[in-house]
């Protein structure tokens, strides 16, 4: 679980682009996360959650820019 975390954070690194990224790199976590074999209860628990997350993030697309200027366009949009 924690190797697929620490994949899924260099992907994220070395893909600056927002639309490549989360295809890419959620995709492999989703990925590598059913491919544990055997997990312990801890994992299966940790598993679903983030598989649930992940999942429904790439569902809809959701993401945020590193430097978070989405944010801040965003609330720019709502007060003016």
């Amino acid at each position: 679980m924690d190797l697929s975390a620490y994949h899924h954070d260099l992907c994220y690194r070395d893909n600056p682009d927002t639309k490549p990224r989360n295809e890419k790199c959620d995709s492999d976590m989703l990925e590598e996360l059913d491919g544990i074999y055997n997990p312990i209860l801890r994992e299966r628990i940790e598993r679903g959650a983030v598989s649930r997350i992940i999942g429904t993030k790439k569902h809809f697309g959701m993401s945020i820019s590193p430097s978070g200027a989405g944010i801040k366009k965003q609330r720019k949009r709502k007060q003016g």
